[in-house]
């Protein structure tokens, strides 16, 4: 049988492959720092931003050599800070501006720290090459639209917001100047976006600078369900971001009331037919530009012959297909009412229906209806002169009368006989 050639008894390929094997788990064994080396270039990554808090944030970067070995504090490095408000480069930092310690660095701005190298890689010191991560303390303003309402047709309200530091050395405010208030296109009734535009001179769009080119515009973040504005510029603390807080403009529709007047023409109600507010409110009905409303009317009897009829609170407004708007024509019906005529069943807002009824004549009685009476005064007269029984005067009156009576009747019989 042929041997291998690549068998671990001999052949140079053999001694080669478990050289490399061998290598291979030295590596592994020894610890990872042994692998790094001074000669090459130590870095510091590990900025961060952190919101203002009145209070030290204590930032601490991480450092390694260009083999990603984690260099130790204290053998490799030391760590110093400077804090500056503006964004100045580092060689523009005083060195007495240089700390041990971030304690104290509490305002809105920028905190650099310095790496600078010691013991094995002092040479990079030495050089004059020192590693530098700047780390940000942000203000927030928060700049908030308000929400405002109006009446459909009416004039816009003033569109007004407000603008405050939430968070931040409030010492260099942006100012409320920097946006001009605007809203969403739109008249019909409902909700409308309040939106801004911004002073390019104090907020610049994103990655340009204003004139003076004291600050930069870093374009929009999103924070949590907000939008926040970026900011950065010299004459202003560090990072800015301003909270845009949205407001609406809402547009409540209009309404209106149709009022007509019913008039009774049936003698005050003589014959008692008229119906009654209530049932009379059965009979009507309203309708919307020629289309039925389910509106419910109000009847007042106002004790004059009258009923007033109105629908309270009805749309005012209307709008064509180019979103023009115009007045709603309403219209009232009253259906046919028992026993009555009407001039006119459909009127216009403000109009009036007269309703008519004839009343019932009620007859004169005549004499022939019933037997007349003797007036009252000679009744009276006759009672007076019937003499009331035990009146003394009235019997010798009576004696008196009674004895002419006689006396007259015997003169008569004795002229006859003498004839």
């Amino acid at each position: 049988m042929k041997k291998s050639k690549f068998s671990l008894g001999g052949g140079r390929a053999s001694f080669a492959v478990f050289a490399v094997v061998f290598a291979a788990i030295v590596a592994l064994a020894l610890p990872t720092t042994a692998l790094a080396s001074a000669d090459q270039r130590p870095n510091a990554t590990g900025s961060k931003r952190e919101w203002y808090n009145g209070k030290s944030h204590h930032f601490q970067c991480t450092v390694q050599d260009a083999d990603g070995t984690v260099l130790t504090e204290g053998e490799d490095f030391t760590r110093s800070y400077a804090f500056v408000t503006d964004r100045r480069n580092t060689d523009k930092i005083d060195a007495s501006a240089w700390k041990d310690t971030d304690e104290g660095m509490t305002s809105s701005g920028f905190v650099w720290e310095r790496i600078t190298y010691i013991g094995d890689y002092a040479k990079w010191d030495e050089i004059g090459y020192h590693s530098y991560v700047r780390h940000d303390i942000c203000t927030q303003y928060e700049f908030a639209e308000q929400n405002v309402t109006k009446v459909e047709g009416e004039e816009d309200p003033t569109l007004t917001a407000t603008l405050k530091v939430l968070l931040g050395d409030p010492t260099t405010e942006i100012s409320l100047s920097a946006f001009t208030l605007s809203r969403e296109a739109g008249e019909k009734p409902g909700k409308y976006a309040i939106t801004y535009t911004a002073d390019p001179e104090q907020i610049p769009a994103a990655y340009t600078s204003n004139s003076a080119g004291t600050r930069t515009g870093l374009g929009e973040a999103k924070i949590g369900d907000y939008t926040n504005i970026v900011l950065v510029g010299d004459d202003i603390c560090g990072f800015n971001y301003i909270k845009v807080v949205p407001g609406t403009l809402t547009i409540v529709p209009a309404t209106t009331d149709v009022t007509v007047t019913v008039a009774w023409k049936d003698s005050s109600n003589k014959d008692g037919v008229r119906p009654s507010a209530e049932d009379f409110a059965k009979l009507l009905s309203l309708t919307a530009d020629g289309e039925a409303s389910d509106a419910e009317p109000t009847v007042v009897d106002n004790g004059n012959d009258t009923y007033t009829v109105t629908y309270k609170g009805v749309q005012k407004y209307a709008y064509t297909d180019d979103d023009e708007r115009y007045e709603i024509a309403y219209q009232v019906t009253q259906a046919s009412v028992a026993d009555y005529t009407t001039d006119k069943a459909t009127v216009d807002n403000g109009g009036t229906i007269t309703n008519t009824h004839e009343a019932k004549v009620t007859p004169t009685p005549t004499p022939d209806d019933k037997t007349p009476t003797k007036p009252a005064a000679e009744t009276t007269e006759r009672k007076t002169n019937v003499p009331k029984t035990g009146d003394e005067s009235v019997n010798t009156a009576a004696i008196v009368a009674v004895g002419a009576v006689v006396l007259s009747a015997a003169v008569v019989a004795k002229k006859r006989t003498e004839l």
